[in-house]
Formats: structure tokens, C-alpha cells, sequence
């Protein structure tokens, strides 16, 4: 049985509004479209689901947008068109949009807004964990031998630094 995939920020109705010709000239039905849209909206998800709490229930213009175009670009690329009539069409560009946008909303440039104008809140739920030296390369690992252990001398210079040792004292 075929994986079908939820789909939950647009609809069949929304992708046929913007390409009503695509059920008429293909072999593809309201479930096909269905599918390559859940496969979008998934794709959606993994990427901001670090910055939102998932599944979103609220209705959120922006993604209903992003997930009609991932849509229309997973069915042209996959069943519709071939390399050159796709290459040809507004929607590799449209698709390359739609990602720099949503690296955009899963960083935090781009925040997400309801259609009713509200601002929908960030997972509180997360945090990041820092550490002064990660930056650097690890100093040695788990499991590894003794002579994979690898010297960061940025990283030793950075620490004798923060403690105030200078030149002299590191060659003694």
C-alpha cells in the first residue's frame, strides 16, 4: 500500500486554481495531487519544525503559498514535465523562492502570521546549547585510538590566553 502524506496547508481546489489544465492533460487524479502536496507540506515541516510546534493548526497564509508552490513543483518535476519544459517554466525559480523562504522562517528572519494577523509563537520548548569551544576541533573522541586524537593549537593558544599565560611561560 503507498505512503500517502497529510496534507493540511492548501488544497487540491488551491493547486487546480493555479494550474486547472493539470488534471486534463495528465492521467494524474485528486489523490495523486493530493500526495505530491502531502510530500511538499511534509518537506515543510522538517524544516521549521525546530522553530514551530507541529502539526500548526492555525491557518497560516505563508504556508498554504509555500506549500501550493513545493506542490506544483513536485508534480511538474515528477509526472508533468520533462527537464527541458520544466527548466523552461517559472517553477524551478518558484521552488528555489520557496526554500530560501523557509530557511528564512526556520531561522527566525521570517516570522509566521495567521490570516488574521496574529504573530504564531516560537517553540519554547527548544533550546540551543553553547559551549566556548565550539569553535574549535575536538581535542579527542569516544572510541577512537590515541593517535587519532587531533591538537587544535587555536583552541590551546585561546585557553593559555583566558588564563593569563603568556609566551614565557608557555615555553617552560
Amino acid at each position: 500500500m503507498p505512503i500517502t502524506y497529510p496534507v493540511s496547508y492548501s488544497t487540491v481546489a488551491g493547486i487546480l486554481s493555479i494550474l486547472p489544465d493539470i488534471g486534463s492533460i495528465t492521467t494524474l487524479t485528486s489523490a495523486h495531487i493530493a500526495n505530491f502536496m502531502g510530500q511538499g507540506e511534509t518537506f515543510i515541516n522538517a524544516k521549521i519544525s525546530k522553530s514551530y510546534s507541529l502539526p500548526m493548526t492555525l491557518e497560516v497564509p505563508l504556508l498554504q503559498s509555500l506549500s501550493t508552490d513545493i506542490g506544483l513543483y513536485y508534480i511538474l518535476s515528477r509526472r508533468v514535465y520533462g527537464p527541458e519544459r520544466l527548466n523552461a517554466s517559472p517553477w524551478p525559480d518558484r521552488f528555489k523562492e520557496a526554500l530560501v523562504i523557509l530557511d528564512d522562517i526556520a531561522s527566525g528572519k521570517i516570522a509566521l502570521v495567521t490570516s488574521s494577523g496574529a504573530i504564531v509563537g516560537a517553540r519554547t520548548d527548544l533550546a540551543e546549547i553553547f559551549s566556548n569551544t565550539m569553535n574549535y576541533n575536538p581535542t579527542f573522541f569516544e572510541g577512537g585510538h590515541a593517535g587519532d586524537q587531533v591538537i587544535d593549537r587555536d583552541k590551546i593558544d585561546a585557553e593559555l590566553d583566558k588564563r593569563d599565560i603568556g609566551i614565557t611561560e608557555r615555553l617552560t
